[in-house]
């Protein structure tokens, strides 16, 4: 005789009545998982006391829901109130990381990558299926301009904006105008059947996202945020300059990451991609 097997996991009949509301409740607690622990900083990710190479558990946690999001994005139906709590999630989950200064350990970065490129790829997919409401754009720039800091920013924001500007050119100029390479992955980041006026749109906002890249090279105006003030505040010595924190020390390398960026934008408009 075969092993019984359990049964499957019952829906509580409120949940089974009401999917949609309890979705959007959910969404709202889950970025709770990202929110650094009381006396621990941007290291609780991983546990590098024992060598670097542990996942926490709140970690795996964090990586799960990420994955949730991406396979939601991507698979469910979902209305405008679930997508509007999704982007939130996101990017309460990427503020919770992002935003305090701190300094740059590779396996809290690993994580503040994965964040930033989920967000980016549903943040698109919400553009293709239920574009984001003025507010959310305003959220996610605001957002952004305050986690310059982070180099995986510059490199998420160079990957959807290219991508971005190479289906914008088949649109704008047809198929005889020079293609801008991209990669296989990168080019499925845009929807197929994305429309060209939601393209052209999202294009210009996520453009923008960061602000002004030259600021890149401007520390005291980088650190001027909350994150930066508070910890200028809160050190032994008294009040520090914001724009002494060692995690400044990376802003030539992002800077020179977003030139680069940019200078790709522009060699894709002069039909010059393919050189690059």
């Amino acid at each position: 005789t075969p092993p019984a097997q359990p049964p499957p996991p019952a829906v509580p009949p409120p949940v089974a009545a009401a999917p949609a509301r309890y979705a959007r409740k959910i969404l709202k607690h889950l970025h709770n998982l990202f929110v650094p622990r009381p006396n621990e900083t941007l290291t609780f990710i991983y546990q590098l006391e024992l060598g670097g190479d542990l996942i926490s558990k709140q970690a795996v946690l964090c990586h799960r829901v990420l994955r949730l999001a991406r396979n939601l994005a991507g698979n469910a139906n979902l209305g405008a109130s679930e997508w509007r709590s999704l982007l939130l999630l996101l990017l309460s989950a990427a503020s919770a990381l992002l935003s305090p200064p701190a300094p740059h350990h590779s396996a809290a970065e690993q994580l503040c990558e994965r964040v930033l490129c989920v967000l980016f790829e549903v943040w698109i997919l919400a553009c293709h299926r239920c574009f984001p409401s003025p507010p959310l754009w305003r959220t996610l720039r605001e957002q952004c301009i305050r986690w310059r800091h982070r180099a995986p920013l510059t490199e998420q924001w160079t990957r959807a904006s290219l991508c971005l500007t190479a289906r914008l050119l088949k649109h704008m100029y047809g198929p005889l105008f020079p293609a801008m390479p991209i990669s296989e992955e990168d080019a499925n980041l845009i929807p197929a059947d994305m429309s060209a006026e939601a393209v052209m749109q999202s294009w210009y906002r996520i453009l923008h996202t960061i602000g002004n890249p030259v600021d890149l090279c401007r520390p005291h105006v980088i650190s001027q945020t909350p994150d930066f003030l508070q910890y200028s505040i809160t050190q032994e010595d008294g009040a520090r300059d914001p724009s002494q924190h060692p995690c400044l020390q990376a802003l030539p390398s992002i800077f020179h990451k977003a030139m680069k960026g940019i200078a790709a934008h522009v060699d894709a408009f002069l039909g010059r991609g393919a050189e690059r």
